[in-house]
């Protein structure tokens, strides 16, 4: 955002467009619900101050750095919702009914939201620059960018102080509890050993070749499974595509070898000069582009969107309508576009989520680099059953799968139990598998973060591994998808850390940390199971 404050106006308006689109809770778009649009134990969010509670708080939290991203994350909203920036309608209702729940039991508490506290946080932590100092000029831009969000500076301080009153109830509640010493030091240990193992594995592709499935059973197999294998969904949309070309970029020449110095260094200058040159030119094109897209979604918005292309026409764009196309075979004008942190422009229209209503089968997406497209969604085709014929060959390598995995599990079982006997009857491991027939593969040493090469999967191996004492079978295989492996330990060693006292330490307190998150969250799904609370209805 400091970086970016030229774009801001535009972008800003474009993500209040956004938000009024994607937002639709109650699958009604928004609209028919009374002002009691969210109530929690008798305290009421109305509709009309939803946006700003729910996507707009999240959009501040967000913007705000890593500081207070915790409160999104402890409240309803997941690690990859914030990280693909796709929060659903229901994370953010919960959102907001959680904010509620968390401020009525932090009062009740004694705990309540501190000024003074706020701005000591936003001063020491979220503004704290490299040397330590207040940066108090990005903290004004920062207040600047959010005035265009409909927030101001006070609005900004009392977030930071309901996340201080967060922290302070998360504390509270689980705050003083301790794990149990010596368990918490043998589990620690135990992931810091090094396992070295021998192994046989099976692996469920050996098996397919000899599987050759009958049509009758296949056609069984699909009949009984027909959810399974669907069509692909289908889209007609129409769009307003907005872009500044990148036609008349600058190339630097080559400069071929044995070039006197002062001439390369005039073709460099040359090239760099051409380059400024077509960057400013470049920036106007970008500016006039962005205006006239902000002017036609104000256009359409005045219209709750339902008219497109009078508002495209007005403000010199046209509307370019689709035929029905699938994931895999969106038309190329739109394959080649990448839609801001959201990847490929057909994958994002395909995960976006269109509403019933008018208003919210229309979606405003940014594209990188520098445009903008608005897209309607004129029609769809759901997936529904294949049949047979459509589904026979994914069906039949669906069968052969399933039965190979169970030869391969089959057999590998089969195996665990001879290996053990034998190795208990006096054999080496590696003797025990020569005997019938198996080849044995080395794996390790190797830790709990290690991944050698030789293992289909390290982290299940360790599992395994970790508890099986030196010389013997592990008692349960190895599993992924497609393998199953039986477990030999030939050693474990743990390696005494010259900082043992203060990785204990450390061990000690992070386990504290923990057990005082889960008690928290333990607390809290309580306290929302009890509480008296009247939801809009989300998908």
């Amino acid at each position: 955002m400091r970086k970016y404050t030229g774009l801001m106006a535009v972008t800003l308006i474009l993500l209040a467009a956004g938000l009024v689109l994607t937002m639709q809770p109650g699958g009604g778009g928004g609209r028919g619900f009374s002002d009691e649009f969210i109530s929690v134990n008798g305290e009421s969010i109305a509709q009309k101050d939803f946006k700003k509670q729910g996507p707009g708080a999240l959009r501040i939290l967000q913007s705000s750095g890593s500081s207070m991203m915790e409160y999104p994350l402890s409240l309803g909203i997941s690690y990859y919702e914030l990280a693909t920036n796709r929060v659903s309608d229901k994370a953010l209702v919960n959102f907001v009914a959680n904010r509620l729940l968390v401020k009525k039991a932090a009062a009740d508490l004694g705990i309540y939201p501190s000024t003074e506290a706020a701005e000591k946080f936003i001063q020491e932590t979220i503004f704290r620059n490299r040397d330590g100092e207040y940066d108090a000029a990005a903290y004004a831009q920062y207040i600047e960018n959010i005035g265009n969000q409909g927030f101001d500076e006070k609005d900004f301080k009392a977030l930071v102080a309901e996340y201080l009153v967060f922290v302070k109830t998360r504390d509270l509640i689980g705050g003083g509890l301790v794990a149990p010493r010596e368990m918490t030091l043998k589990l620690d240990e135990a992931q810091k050993q090094k396992v070295d193992l021998l192994t046989v594995v099976f692996e469920a592709d050996k098996f397919k070749e000899a599987i050759k499935p009958t049509e009758e059973e296949v056609k069984k197999y699909w009949n009984d499974r027909k959810q399974k294998y669907l069509t692909d969904r289908e889209l007609k949309v129409s769009y307003v595509l907005a872009q500044a070309s990148q036609a008349g970029k600058p190339v630097m020449p080559p400069i071929a070898p044995g070039t006197e110095p002062a001439v390369a260094s005039k073709m460099r200058l040359d090239h760099q000069m051409a380059v400024d040159t077509y960057n400013e030119a470049r920036a106007l094109q970008v500016d006039e582009m962005k205006k006239k897209y902000a002017t036609f979604i104000e256009f359409s918005e005045d219209t709750d969107y339902k008219e497109f292309e009078e508002p495209a026409k007005t403000s010199g764009f046209e509307v370019v309508t689709t035929e029905f196309f699938t994931l895999k075979n969106a038309p190329a004008e739109l394959k080649n576009l990448n839609a801001a942190r959201l990847g490929a422009l057909p994958s994002a229209l395909f995960e976006h989520k269109f509403g019933d209503d008018l208003a919210y089968r229309i979606e405003s997406f940014q594209l990188t680099p520098d445009g903008y497209i608005a897209v309607r969604l004129d029609d769809e085709k759901k997936p529904e059953p294949k049949t047979f014929e459509a589904a026979k060959e994914e069906a039949t390598k669906d069968l052969i799968a399933e039965r190979a995995a169970e030869a391969m599990k089959k057999e590998a079982e089969s195996a665990h139990k001879t290996l053990s006997e034998l190795v208990k009857s006096g054999k080496t491991f590696e003797e025990a598998a020569k005997e019938k027939g198996y080849t044995v593969v080395p794996v390790g040493p190797f830790g709990a973060q290690d991944q050698p090469a030789q293992a289909k999967s390290a982290q299940d191996l360790f599992r395994v591994a970790m508890v099986t004492t030196p010389g013997e079978v592990a008692e349960e295989l190895s599993s992924t998808e497609n393998s199953s492996t039986v477990v030999f330990v030939k050693d474990r060693t743990i390696e005494a850390a010259p900082n043992a006292a203060a990785l204990e330490a450390e061990t000690l307190s992070n386990s504290a940390n923990q057990l005082k998150y889960m008690t928290f969250q333990s607390w809290f799904g309580n306290l929302r199971r009890n509480a008296d609370m009247k939801l809009p209805k989300t998908e």
